[in-house]
């Protein structure tokens, strides 16, 4: 069968043929709530689960997260931990987190429901995390309101970017499968007391892509943190949309060489030639840093 006849999408690089009415590569969730209030999550373990995001947690209001334990495979790709999304009024506390991508993940990605909805008032706090991607990710393409969310009491190893609030423009014509419809805005979060070892990226790394609809990434406030990392913070805005208001006191950086990270990557990043800077701080509007030391081994 001439594989333009088939009916199936053929992309580039992808050996299998993919059904049209597939919206993503990636593997089904493992648990999924959807529109619940008052749930309750505690004492449970989840070990070895196929790849695909352990917690999705959807459109919820008043959630508890307690001493839930993720202990997946940290080589399997879209091997995501908790991820909230549109929710409100949302702890996560005393947890233990271990997987192949983003670990915790905020998001207001309201293409699934009937009508925008915001993500507020998350509050994580008191977990351990391991991950060989995001150890907290907030927002991605099209994401809507993500406002007054804390994180505190955190230690996180091995990541790549323990603090990521990205927002990417998608180059090509077509959505990919969790692009979201709305002008982005993230206010009012707050990032505190959160130690940080054997990263082999940036420890933050705020961006706002060309051509991503953004309305503001404004009111981020960072203390307490202590972080051994082979890049140092990266905070970038666009022109005619920077990202404000950006506070970072009592905290300590350390660039440390990619051979003396002690992890997997650290060789490979050195034999693959990359490179580390300093500290990036483009489209900033009212930077503030107080008490913050950045230094090298």
């Amino acid at each position: 069968v001439d594989p333009a006849d088939d009916g199936y999408v053929h992309e580039p690089g992808v050996d299998f043929p993919i059904d049209p009415h597939i919206a993503s590569y990636s593997p089904a969730r493992v648990v999924f709530f959807i529109g619940c209030q008052n749930v309750l999550i505690e004492d449970v373990t989840m070990r070895d689960q196929p790849a695909g995001w352990s917690y999705w947690i959807c459109d919820c209001e008043d959630v508890h997260v307690h001493r839930a334990r993720i202990q997946a495979d940290v080589t399997f790709p879209n091997n995501d931990g908790i991820h909230i999304n549109c929710c409100r009024g949302v702890t996560v506390s005393d947890c233990h987190i271990a997987c192949g991508d983003d670990a915790l993940v905020v998001r207001a990605y309201s293409r699934v429901l009937k009508r925008p909805a915001p993500c507020e008032r998350v509050a994580v706090t008191n977990c351990n995390i391991v991950s060989h991607s995001s150890g907290i990710r907030v927002g991605w393409i099209g994401d809507g309101v993500i406002r007054d969310c804390t994180f505190s009491n955190l230690t996180m190893t091995d990541t790549n970017m323990p603090i990521s609030v990205v927002l990417p423009h998608n180059p090509g014509p077509h959505r990919i499968s969790d692009e979201g419809e709305e002008a982005s805005r993230f206010e009012n979060l707050s990032f505190s007391h959160i130690v940080m070892d054997r990263c082999y990226g940036e420890p933050i790394l705020i961006s706002i892509g060309e051509g991503c609809r953004c309305e503001a990434i404004a009111g981020l406030y960072f203390s307490g943190l202590h972080c051994f990392s082979a890049q140092l913070p990266k905070i970038e805005g666009r022109s005619g949309c920077p990202v404000k208001n950006i506070y970072i006191s009592d905290s300590q950086f350390t660039q440390v060489p990619y051979a003396a990270l002690g992890n997997k990557f650290g060789p490979i990043l050195a034999a693959g030639g990359a490179r580390p800077e300093g500290p990036v701080f483009r489209h900033v509007e009212n930077l503030t840093l107080n008490n913050t030391v950045f230094s090298a081994l």
